[in-house]
């Protein structure tokens, strides 16, 4: 392996869901001879479809109707989104021809007599970290065939197309591809399988490139990745070293987790003396533990992805005496004598010689498990993103903005039928897009306390300030951080944030838990009371009775001109001296934007009614801003935003509020004109959701669609 590297949506995952995107695929679709019954698996997303991310060329890409198609044409699918001059690639030696199967070998098969890890060679891509992940998927049929479905082949109904699924931040992803395939001197350079007839790892190895942008892109990289990226699981780093890592890879193994080791060495990739490669990673597919006489032997079966007689030599290896402790029926059971890359070694060498474990433990909608299973984990995941000046706090030594950070309350109550007072929880807070935008890793960093407060109920910087966490823990250069704890039956808060603050990142926090736990985000319900903005109002009247008369002369209402000049000249600042700017003034579509918020009977003009209860909030809003506005520089950080609408009688959640900061906000801040607007804005919208409301306890209305466009447009 080279260059090895060291609006909030929440899900519930239960083990079913008979979900599939609309138009993706045909339920019970009997298609080359094949019955594939898709509704049993979680939602699969076309590739391009807009909540994925991926943009393309054209519309989202549909296997069955692409297929179709080609087939009712005769023609050969070339897919345009990943045509071969596009398509960044290593260093190869020798000319590079793209070709079909068919043009590779005679009758070419997609799978022969089933996938097994020993269909895994590695080719002139370092991307061994992928096929270590590879091996292990090979092991779980059912997942396998989420990851290869097996509608596909090279005889009836060819059409050059195939498709693979990879999952991408809690969503499976259908990966769309054509078959052409880069080849020197007619042999594929790439992935290939020990039969040269099959190309399933071909495919698969093609489709990871495009799912990550090219084959360049999966040059180097960590088993986690490509574990999770092909089951769905939450992973765990381990040291090989580890006094209890025997232990914790055998329940894993239990749990049928996926696991994988490398080892990390200064040296360039090379074979050692003990026939390990440095620099390299293994899947991990079997443990064994035996009892010989009086000794305990813990055997743990390693896979090197290049296939060959690159294997460990020492004891336990293929050639050892060691095979001769056992019992001839156990030997053969266990032992195979061949030059596939694969070995068994005891667990103190495994220890001695491998660097990092890596561990990706299922969730329960891979259908692995039966209903009411104990080894199942109790799954809960998180969509969000910390936004700068708003809700990307940092790490808990910027005290000051540590509080903006997301925040999620989780509850264990623990298992009447377990005397455990502590249960395990395992935290995986993952930075979404960052190897598909070829940006660095942010420094991630989770902390976990202690609480009493209720659930929702958002903590403040007095309580962070005052308070230590149980668990502290922070990570540089990983995709994902992921926290084994055991935690005492109570309350606790979660906060996921980035190592510094003001980045923009993206991220999917997983809660897996042995328990059933309660998890909800902490954060405001949204609303709006009258009373804090009443009573700034008391102490700053709006008293200039005669201004309205001033501006409207002998007419009975103003229209938004009018509404400028009275608001400058009552709040506005004026010019110095004739080249200076006005230090603050209300413009034109400011004013325009008030007077749709105030105009009730849609006729573009206040009057003077209109117009007195508007100049009266606007004074109450400016005497609150000014509180806020301690260096008297006419705006307001991003971070004091939450607390300036509290004060003004606002409750906003976490996508609210980012909301506010990307609609009416500037490089992180916030001008007196702006925030104006957004005031009266938020009022407007909340009083319209209110005055429709047929029940008091409902959180829903119904609009039809003259009154949304016009309330939407207009206000």
């Amino acid at each position: 392996m080279k260059n090895m590297k060291s609006e909030t949506t929440s899900y519930h995952v239960v083990p079913a869901c008979d979900e599939t995107s609309s138009d993706l695929f045909d339920t019970d679709t009997v298609d080359g001879g094949v019955i594939t019954n898709y509704a049993e698996f979680d939602k699969v997303y076309m590739f391009g479809e807009k909540t994925t991310g991926f943009k393309i060329t054209g519309p989202p890409q549909n296997y069955l109707k692409l297929r179709r198609s080609h087939v009712q044409n005769k023609t050969l699918f070339s897919d345009e989104n990943f045509a071969p001059k596009n398509i960044a690639m290593t260093k190869i030696k020798g000319e590079v021809v793209w070709k079909r199967p068919f043009e590779i070998v005679e009758n070419p098969q997609f799978i022969i007599d089933g996938a097994t890890r020993f269909d895994i060679d590695q080719g002139q891509l370092g991307d061994c970290w992928f096929l270590a992940a590879t091996a292990n998927l090979t092991t779980n049929e059912k997942l396998f065939c989420m990851v290869v479905p097996n509608d596909q082949n090279f005889s009836q109904d060819y059409a050059g197309i195939f498709h693979f699924r990879f999952w991408q931040y809690g969503r499976w992803v259908d990966v769309v591809i054509d078959d052409r395939l880069p080849t020197v001197d007619n042999e594929l350079v790439y992935l290939r399988s020990s039969d040269r007839r099959e190309f399933w790892p071909s495919l698969l190895e093609k489709a990871y490139a495009k799912f990550y942008g090219s084959y360049k892109n999966i040059e180097g990289g960590q088993i986690t990745e490509a574990l999770e990226d092909l089951c769905g699981g939450l992973s765990e780093f381990y040291s090989a070293s580890h006094e209890q890592i025997y232990e914790i890879m055998y329940v894993s193994y239990q749990r049928s987790s996926f696991m994988g080791c490398s080892i990390v060495s200064p040296e360039l990739e090379g074979r050692r003396s003990d026939g390990l490669i440095t620099t390299h990673a293994y899947s991990v597919t079997g443990m064994k533990p035996i009892r010989v006489g009086d000794s305990d032997i813990r055997l743990i079966r390693v896979r090197n992805p290049w296939g060959n007689d690159a294997e460990w030599n020492g004891d336990w290896s293929d050639n050892s005496d060691s095979w001769n402790l056992l019992p001839k029926e156990l030997k053969n059971q266990l032992l195979t004598k061949r030059a596939d890359g694969e070995f068994w070694i005891e667990a103190a060498d495994f220890q001695r010689c491998f660097t990092f474990v890596d561990i990706c433990h299922l969730n329960p909608s891979s259908f692995l498990y039966s209903d009411g299973d104990d080894k199942n984990w109790v799954v809960n995941m998180f969509e969000g993103s910390w936004v700068p000046n708003v809700t990307a706090g940092g790490g808990r030594k910027f005290m000051d903005t540590f509080s903006n950070n997301p925040q999620y309350h989780l509850t264990i109550r623990g298992d009447k039928d377990k005397s455990s007072s502590s249960y395990a929880v395992v935290i995986g807070l993952l930075q979404k897009d960052r190897r598909a935008l070829c940006e660095n890793e942010l420094p991630l960093e989770i902390n976990i306390y202690r609480v009493k407060t209720r659930a929702g109920q958002l903590l403040d910087s007095s309580f962070f300030e005052s308070t230590a966490p149980v668990v502290q823990r922070a990570e540089v250069g990983t995709r994902q951080l992921t926290v084994r704890v055991m935690l005492p039956v109570g309350r606790y808060c979660i906060v996921p944030s980035t190592g510094y603050p003001n980045v923009y990142a993206s991220y999917l926090l997983r809660i897996y838990s042995e328990v059933t736990a309660n998890i909800i985000e902490n954060d405001d319900e949204v609303g709006y009371s009258s009373n804090a903005i009443l009573n700034v109002a008391k102490d700053n009247q709006f008293t200039n009775k005669s201004l309205f008369q001033q501006v409207a002369g002998d007419k009975s209402e103003i229209g938004w001109y009018g509404v400028k000049k009275a608001l400058n000249k009552q709040f506005g600042t004026r010019r110095i001296f004739c080249f200076t700017k006005p230090k603050f003034s209300f413009s034109k579509d400011t004013c325009q934007n008030i007077v749709a918020l105030w105009d009730a009977d849609y006729s573009g003009r206040l009057d003077d009614e209109e117009f007195e209860n508007l100049m009266q909030d606007v004074a109450s809003l400016r005497a609150i801003f000014k509180k806020f506005d301690a260096d008297n520089s006419g705006k307001l950080d991003g971070f004091e935003l939450r607390n300036l609408l509290t004060a003004c009688g606002y409750k906003v959640n976490r996508q609210i509020l980012v909301i506010i900061m990307l609609r009416y906000g500037f490089n992180g801040s916030m001008n007196f004109e702006n925030f104006v607007v957004c005031a009266f804005k938020l009022k407007t919208m909340i009083d319209e959701f209110h005055r429709r409301k047929t029940i008091d306890t409902s959180d829903q209305i119904n609009v039809n669609r003259r009154d949304w466009l016009q309330t939407t447009l207009y206000s």
